[in-house]
């Protein structure tokens, strides 16, 4: 089991989800995060994630940068 597991909302119905990777794109504006979450419904889903539902979430010590 990993101790980095790292949960989130679902973005499309609110299930508890897991960032199963992270990365940054380039963008005029600067590097945008993106996040591949797979939801408990067997759902994926590739997101900025500043699109992911925030209400009680916060970035783990370890993923700051």
């Amino acid at each position: 089991m990993g101790e980095n597991v790292e949960l989130v909302s679902c973005p499309e119905c609110g299930a508890p989800a897991e960032v199963v990777d992270r990365f940054a794109l380039p963008s005029t504006d600067g590097p945008v995060v993106i996040v591949k979450v797979w939801c408990v419904t067997r759902r994926w889903f590739t997101v900025p994630v500043e699109s992911l539902p925030t209400a009680g979430w916060e970035e783990p010590r370890w993923a700051r940068r």
